[in-house]
């Protein structure tokens, strides 16, 4: 018989950040003929990927995961001879011998009760940079969350929001194990979905690929960046407005300096051009010309991390060769400062500077 992988091929890297080392059923991967899906799992998520096949089928089996990848990533399709407890794939002159395992599969129900979510073509590119806003030291931080049509997530220090064209009205919690697989799918060219219930999150695309995973009811929600509350901490009137790359390379010509110091603080005085200060062993001192900045900031100065303010700059970069600038609004008297691009508030990062 011949199966084809041209479906596999195309969620390789998605199986293969799953495989958990040290647990069996993960190291396998399961090929059900009678439902044409290859099956995988690890500890937390079920996933299976569809598959074609022509001639007579075999029993389902077992073969290691990481094996079978690799003869994927090189051919479209493979035939199939069963002998005994081996499996040989042949492509064209080329024969390959694995061992195959006949562990217990357990059936999975992918049903979901909730409604399934389209998920829009930036989702994903949006998702990976929430995804370096995260932290598995705190609950609130070890996700990426959608509420409201937006995606969210924080590390101690700060705060991602993007708007989505995302029809959700609940609150759904992604679990940075999760969020890893899924920046690891390939380029949107389907209709990718999402649902949810109580229990279970479920991603799919058209039906050839799903992935199941259990909620992780330890999730905390953030605070609402939406709420008046919060708006009114981080929407100042006052702003300055810099080229996106020039601020940018300013910010990566202090990394050598500060390059084994996570937290170092930069200082940056206010007038016709920004002058940012870094002083640790050595004190460095860079001009950094500005658009415009509110008068009512001129002769000020305000201290900020580094690393910080540079991972929120690297956030708002969308295409390259484009001239962006850069909105960052504070107030030297109050501790939030927000970051979007002037061209495009859907995306911000908000963050505290420091006294």
């Amino acid at each position: 018989m011949r199966i084809f992988l041209e479906t596999l091929k195309k969620f390789a890297k998605v199986v293969k950040s799953s495989i958990e080392i040290g647990l069996q059923a993960s190291e396998n991967i399961y090929i059900d003929f009678q439902n044409q899906y290859f099956c995988f799992n690890n500890s937390v998520l079920q996933g299976k990927v569809k598959f074609a096949y022509e001639g007579e089928k075999p029993e389902n089996f077992f073969v290691l995961t990481s094996d079978f990848l690799s003869l994927c990533n090189s051919y479209d399709y493979l035939d199939i001879e069963i002998d005994g407890k081996k499996v040989i794939f042949k492509h064209e002159k080329n024969t390959f011998q694995l061992a195959q395992y006949r562990q217990k599969y357990s059936e999975v129900d992918y049903k979901v009760s909730g409604e399934d979510i389209k998920l829009p073509e930036n989702f994903y590119d949006m998702l990976k940079k929430a995804q370096s806003f995260t932290s598995s030291d705190d609950p609130v931080c070890d996700g990426v969350y959608l509420r409201n049509n937006s995606m969210f997530s924080s590390t101690k220090l700060t705060f991602f929001e993007a708007d989505l064209d995302l029809s959700c009205d609940k609150e759904i919690g992604l679990p940075n194990k999760l969020v890893k697989l899924l920046i690891s799918m390939p380029d949107y060219e389907d209709s990718h979905t999402l649902s949810s219930d109580d229990n279970k999150i479920r991603f799919s695309v058209l039906g050839e690929f799903e992935l199941l995973f259990a909620k992780n009811i330890n999730l905390v929600f953030p605070i609402d960046l939406k709420s008046p509350e919060q708006v009114k901490k981080y929407d100042h009137k006052t702003q300055i407005v810099f080229d996106r790359d020039v601020l940018l390379n300013t910010l990566k010509f202090f990394d050598s300096f500060v390059e084994n110091i996570k937290n170092t603080i930069i200082h940056l005085s206010i007038a016709e051009n920004i002058i940012f200060t870094s002083q640790g062993d050595s004190l460095i001192k860079k001009m950094c010309p500005c658009e415009s900045f509110s008068d009512d900031l001129a002769g000020g100065s305000i201290k900020l991390s580094h690393s910080v303010f540079k991972d929120a700059v690297s956030a708002l970069a969308h295409e390259k060769g484009k001239n962006y600038k850069v909105v960052v609004q504070l107030r030297t008297d109050m501790p939030s400062i927000n970051i979007s691009l002037d061209a495009d508030k859907s995306i911000h990062v908000v963050f505290k500077q420091y006294k």
